[in-house]
């Protein structure tokens, strides 16, 4: 079965950039959030919004896998695609894909997304018939993917952040891209600075509420020349979000 795929363009603003006027890795999944989105209004039926407004459930993000060759620069103008690849009774795999102008892939990004019952606060079954206008092929078992290196907070460095009003989205929750910004925050500038992320993997395990103070911890790992930060998010003694992130030299 061929997949349905959405393409949009967009041009990125200085204002979403950093110091390097590269876009900020979370701006980016808000763009690639966006066009998910806007495929869904495209598709999606009458009984489809009625089946999320009715039983207040909602789709959800529970994992990212980035490749990234480099991210988009100020002005510069790409074409996000994206498509739901693959599903099973709990989980949707979702495809992002990154063009330059001349249509060289820059980014990639596989996303796990489920449902969630808003009033339960749990994940449940995908329906068939709300699954079916994203021609994603079914699979009954469940995808393994790549899952983030250990941390040892004792060992690792940290911040503390409060969660302001403006961290929490529709669903009541801290939005995801939140803790990105959260994890990359806990590195040194000079480190940032000199190094582009290449490659990363991050799971959301618990929600974080409003009312919560959390500490973003990140330690650095070299070996075999590879640059390793592993990050995790906690708030009292729950872990919320776990990652892994590789870096390289910036050029």
């Amino acid at each position: 079965m061929t997949q349905a795929t959405f393409r949009q363009q967009y041009t990125i603003p200085y204002f979403l950039c950093d110091r390097k006027q590269t876009i900020h890795l979370s701006m980016l999944v808000n763009y690639m959030l966006k066009v998910s989105g806007e495929q869904t209004a495209q598709i999606a039926s009458e009984q489809q919004q009625t089946f999320f407004r009715d039983q207040n459930r909602s789709w959800i993000i529970l994992a990212y896998e980035f490749d990234i060759k480099r991210l988009p620069r100020r002005d510069e103008t790409v074409t996000f695609e994206t498509y739901a690849s693959e599903y099973n009774r709990l989980f949707c795999y979702r495809e992002f894909k990154v063009y330059d102008e001349q249509e060289n892939l820059i980014v990639a990004t596989t996303a796990t997304f489920g449902i969630m019952d808003l009033t339960k606060r749990k994940i449940v079954r995908i329906p068939e018939e709300i699954a079916a206008p994203y021609q994603a092929t079914y699979n009954k078992q469940i995808r393994r993917t790549n899952k983030p290196e250990p941390l040892q907070t004792e060992q690792a460095l940290h911040k503390a952040y409060l969660v302001r009003y403006t961290d929490i989205d529709q669903n009541n929750h801290v939005n995801n891209s939140v803790y990105l910004t959260w994890m990359l925050d806990a590195l040194e500038a000079d480190f940032l600075t000199r190094h582009d992320v290449c490659s990363g993997v991050i799971k959301f395990e618990k929600e974080v509420s409003q009312v919560e103070q959390v500490s973003s911890y990140v330690q650095t790992i070299i070996e075999d020349g590879a640059i390793r930060t592993d990050h995790a998010i906690q708030s009292s003694t729950v872990t919320n979000a776990r990652a892994s992130f590789y870096w390289q030299r910036s050029v």
